[in-house]
């Protein structure tokens, strides 16, 4: 379906599917862990890499963890300036070494009394200009790896995890006088399906790779990233109810609420389902459209 992202706050936290939400906090940081645990030069036993593997796996996850929050803290802070994602993953980094320098020595120390740790006869819990030095050597792998996966997931996944929504823009006043507007140029997208204009788009759907093209007699698949067919959609009334669908306003019917969750029955009877971050807005979009957004229940 056709997608328009309403943000009554103007900035959001993204949350991905069960499956990617857990690879993503806990999968990649595990599977570093293996990697350094198993090939680690001392282990040359089957019990020595068990303990590397337990080890890695409790650092990588604090390191890990450490990642997200201070990106997080960053991509609040820095909400009314909106820097890039990159800037933000990056600067997240870099603020997690800081964060993470006396954390990281006293667990380092404790692995040393409960798990015999690789680097057993370190000197305490402190800092010194030797281990931050060895910090910073050990942190761009850590650095490169954090920044590939937040790409991943933004750009190949289409699952952003620290994205500011574009910020909306006032239509401006028209002078009394003023010429016609020109005709609106036909999204590239559509380029592939001249028999559709976007006065015939219903919804939009991400599938995958592919968009599908909602209409009152087709349903169309084309080979095209979803977030840029939204945003050449903008001058087209609408909303974004779901993170992989956008609907034309004039094509909804009805607000459904079904359990605990909520659903648009379109007007060519295809059922949209609405995510949380997106209820406030469809609600309101459907008290313009004239019904009590709360009436329909299963």
């Amino acid at each position: 379906m056709q997608t328009l992202t309403i943000h009554p706050t103007g900035w959001r936290f993204e949350t991905a599917p069960l499956p990617a939400e857990l690879f993503y906090r806990a999968g990649v940081p595990l599977l570093m862990a293996l990697h350094l645990g198993w090939h680690h030069p001392g282990a040359t036993s089957l019990g020595q890499r068990t303990v590397e593997l337990g080890y890695f796996s409790g650092l990588a996850l604090m390191s890990w963890c450490s990642l997200i929050l201070c990106t997080h803290a960053l991509f609040h802070l820095f909400r009314r300036v909106r820097p890039a994602p990159w800037m933000l993953w990056l600067g997240g980094a870099l603020l997690s070494l800081v964060v993470l320098s006396y954390p990281k020595m006293v667990y380092v120390q404790l692995s040393n009394v409960f798990l015999a740790s690789p680097y057993h006869g370190s000197d305490g819990p402190f800092l010194s200009w030797s281990r931050i030095t060895q910090a910073l050597s050990n942190a761009p792998p850590g650095i490169i790896a954090w920044l590939a996966v937040n790409a991943f997931y933004d750009r190949v996944l289409n699952l952003p995890r620290f994205r500011y929504p574009a910020p909306a823009v006032a239509s401006p006043v028209r002078p009394v006088f003023a010429l016609p507007a020109p005709a609106p140029q036909t999204p590239d997208f559509l380029t592939n399906l001249p028999a559709i204009g976007t006065d015939q788009i219903l919804a939009l759907e991400a599938c995958d790779h592919y968009i599908r093209v909602h209409t009152a007699t087709s349903r169309p698949l084309i080979l095209y990233r979803f977030g840029d067919a939204v945003e050449q959609m903008a001058g087209v009334p609408g909303l974004q109810v779901h993170r992989s669908y956008w609907v034309a306003s004039r094509a909804i019917q009805t607000l459904q609420r079904h359990k605990h969750a909520h659903q648009l029955l379109l007007s060519h009877g295809v059922q949209v389902p609405v995510s949380r971050t997106y209820l406030s807005a469809v609600k309101a979009e459907s008290e313009r459209l004239g019904f009590n957004p709360d009436a329909n229940s299963d």
